[in-house]
């Protein structure tokens, strides 16, 4: 399985993560891992969303210094395969 594929299930799996524990399920460093992630990004895998805080969709009671990202449809499409 490609890093970006696995990284994907991961996500679609487990909803939301952290850079910290994706690095180490994933044997990667941060660094790497962020220049994968930006990658994705450019490739229409994910998208980057900006959290206006407490919207109650996600778990974690967020601010604006926090960089979140979603699947998008081609994602999806990657994890059922």
């Amino acid at each position: 399985m490609s890093k970006i594929r696995e990284i994907l299930s991961i996500i679609s799996k487990e909803g939301i993560t952290n850079l910290q524990d994706l690095s180490r399920k994933v044997d990667l460093s941060i660094s790497t891992l962020h220049a994968l992630i930006e990658t994705m990004i450019h490739q229409g895998y994910l998208k980057e969303v900006e959290c206006k805080g407490n919207c109650g969709i996600c778990r974690i009671n967020c601010n604006s210094k926090i960089k979140m990202y979603m699947l998008t449809e081609k994602s999806m499409r990657c994890v059922e395969g």
